[in-house]
């Protein structure tokens, strides 16, 4: 009885508090930044208006280091305004929110978290995403199924278009040397420091393997990936 007289001498703004507190304790996720939360009643209403969504299935409070990646991706896809960077959070107990869509795409809870990605607005069928839970494999995922490209951390779109000229499976010695000095020129346009600077390694690149050859690619990503692993094996 003390405690609903307390509760009904709370002024209003008191009372606005209370019921926002209960509101965000109530919410069944909050979305990362860059992403949307979407549940039985909102997916198609919302999917089906962009050209491509990415979808991340998962627990209702998702964390670690899958969640952290998936959050890189929705960062990065700011600059994609055609892409939809979504979760569905599936409730085990209580309403049991996101438990029929899950089961619509064959998705059970031990499967959790997966990546779909519905193309041209169709939330009939889905692609899905099997390869290694990490940003830069995910971007590409995204790219090779919608045509959707989001820049990757520190690369440069127009050098990136320069570079696939470049690697052309029937690009001429002298084809190449004609995109090397196209990204020249491009890069002496550039004034903002950070950029001339990844710029002058797309620059680099090329030179080494007009050089060395093709052998130079897979030389290089050999050592790359071994530094990688040092690297980890230090973390550990």
């Amino acid at each position: 009885m003390i405690a609903s007289v307390e509760m009904r001498q709370l002024s209003p703004i008191c009372w606005s508090l209370v019921l926002a507190v209960v509101s965000l304790m109530a919410s069944p996720s909050r979305a990362l930044s860059g992403s949307v939360v979407l549940d039985s009643l909102t997916f198609d209403k919302v999917v089906t208006k962009f050209k491509a969504s990415l979808v991340k299935f998962d627990i209702q409070y998702p964390y670690g280091e899958k969640h952290q990646e998936f959050e890189k991706v929705s960062q990065l896809a700011k600059t994609a305004p055609n892409l939809l960077i979504a979760e569905v959070g599936v409730h085990e107990f209580g309403d049991k929110e996101g438990m029929d869509l899950a089961a619509k795409y064959s998705i059970t809870r031990d499967d959790l978290p997966v990546i779909k990605l519905f193309v041209n607005g169709v939330t009939d069928e889905a692609v899905h995403y099997d390869d290694e839970f990490k940003s830069d494999p995910i971007i590409r995922f995204i790219r090779r199924h919608s045509g959707i490209r989001i820049p990757l951390e520190m690369c440069l779109e127009e050098f990136d278009d320069l570079a696939q000229r470049f690697m052309a499976e029937k690009a001429s010695d002298r084809q190449r040397r004609d995109v090397l000095d196209a990204a020249q020129r491009l890069m002496n346009e550039l004034s903002d420091g950070e950029r001339k600077k990844w710029a002058d390694i797309y620059i680099q690149f090329m030179t080494k393997v007009i050089e060395k050859g093709d052998q130079f690619i897979a030389t290089e990503t050999s050592r790359l990936e071994g530094i990688v692993s040092q690297n980890d094996n230090c973390e550990e």
